[in-house]
């Protein structure tokens, strides 16, 4: 294959991928219509208990947690618009687009060297729901020690010990396997977001569930 033809190759692919972004898009406001909340009205010097900046997945669950406690004024602040509708599956094709932060890694001379540029790219959800609005329906904790090594650099009480009752507390577990072994403990069963086993067998059945709600 002509080293050169690669460049022109890989610009087709991108405007064919643009091309079917649009149409799925069109397809699917046509089928479903969704009445998302107005924007709000924010008057000159305006005054907030609360600026939460970035209306993702924890933005949007923390400025409805303050906003139904009564207490507190709240302002949540999203850069992109309202999300369209996506089938889950066909989700690759919407990477790069006008709802994606379409962040990429910096070149640290070892890691993605067979990528362009040495970048692999990082999907981030730019639009209401964040990166739960790119319908990968995937739930992933993290590790543990990722938790630690946060309190560890200073940040007070963001250890896994606290993060890991808060994580149960969002939880409403549907696995079989998991409400019939020893591992129940580690997940809750009362919380808004349900999930449910992964059919992907390239998944971990104990790490990884579709996200059915939130």
């Amino acid at each position: 294959m002509d080293a050169a033809a690669v460049p022109s190759n890989l610009t087709d692919i991108a405007a064919i991928n643009g091309t079917l972004q649009a149409l799925l898009a069109t397809i699917m406001v046509n089928m479903i219509t969704v009445n998302y909340p107005p924007s709000a009205e924010v008057p000159d010097k305006a005054e907030y208990d609360v600026i939460i900046v970035g209306a993702g997945s924890a933005g949007s669950a923390l400025a409805r947690r303050l906003a139904d406690s009564g207490c507190f004024n709240v302002l949540l602040v999203e850069a992109g618009g309202d999300p369209e509708i996506q089938p889950p599956g066909l989700f690759i094709l919407f990477t790069g687009g006008a709802q994606d932060w379409d962040y990429h890694a910096e070149n640290n001379g070892w890691a993605c060297q067979a990528q362009n540029n040495a970048q692999i790219g990082h999907t981030r959800g730019k639009m209401l729901g964040g990166c739960s609005c790119l319908d990968h329906l995937i739930f992933i904790r993290g590790s543990s020690k990722i938790f630690d090594d946060w309190e560890k650099m200073g940040n007070e009480g963001w250890n896994w010990e606290n993060c890991f009752e808060y994580f149960k507390r969002i939880e409403d577990i549907k696995d079989p396997k998991i409400l019939n072994s020893d591992t129940l403990k580690y997940h809750g069963q009362s919380g808004p977001m349900v999930l449910t086993p992964t059919t992907n067998k390239n998944f971990s059945e104990k790490g990884r569930f579709h996200v059915e709600m939130l």
